[in-house]
């Protein structure tokens, strides 16, 4: 049972079983299953499962809680390069099997009273090193970048695409996402923060969002 979980996990997330080598893989899939073992009943959700898990063991702290949220974490698992590594290729699996949307067609614009909707596919990650870059010929992992990058993951013509979002766009976004709420009350929360938001650039990001089919119409 156990070898075919590893097996699993091995095959969806093939740059970090490239990168952390078999037997270390087979020694976090082992941890996991002690500590957290997996709650879905759907196979392709145990590397998603195990990915989670994973980073929330050896991701770059994010609050002073952080250590405090995880439960029993086993030492010198792996670095929070690879564990981002490991969240970023589980977000590519949520992504493509994620549903088509209620209405496939994107927006034109969008007014500040418009419901901001993303599409089902649509994932947001923040990564401290440049994991979105990784691929299978490079013979190191690369650096812990000056800044962390935000990172939109989406579905098109059934295939997972990436690109990279400036902050504030990505804070729009997820608190959007969060209380389902209006263009204008996102932007109202970003004020909130930094007291002077760009909302012509911000609406200009919005568009190029509706065009590639991340945002969706209003309902």
């Amino acid at each position: 049972m156990r070898a075919g979980i590893v097996s699993a996990v091995g095959d969806a997330l093939p740059l970090l079983r490239r990168f952390a080598g078999e037997t270390r893989l087979r020694r976090w899939v082992d941890a996991w299953l002690d500590k957290a073992p997996p709650q879905t009943r759907f196979y392709w959700r145990l590397p998603v499962e195990f990915a989670v898990w994973l980073s929330a063991c050896h991701s770059e702290p994010v609050s002073s809680g952080t250590k405090d949220r995880v439960k029993n974490p086993p030492k010198a698992v792996g670095t929070a390069c690879l564990s981002e590594l490991a969240h970023f290729e589980a977000m590519q699996l949520e992504v493509l099997n994620a549903p088509d949307p209620d209405s496939p067609s994107p927006c034109e614009h969008s007014g500040s009273d418009d419901i901001l909707r993303a599409h089902p596919s649509a994932r947001l990650g923040i990564y401290h090193y440049p994991v979105f870059r990784i691929d299978k010929k490079m013979k190191s992992l690369p650096a812990r970048g000056m800044e962390p990058s935000f990172v939109l993951l989406y579905r098109a013509n059934e295939a997972c695409r990436w690109l990279l979002l400036p902050p504030r766009v990505a804070q729009l976004l997820a608190q959007a996402a969060q209380n389902r709420g209006s263009l204008h009350e996102a932007l109202a929360f970003l004020r909130r923060l930094y007291g002077h938001v760009d909302e012509r650039f911000i609406r200009g990001e919005l568009i190029d969002l509706q065009r590639l089919g991340v945002l969706l119409s209003p309902d």
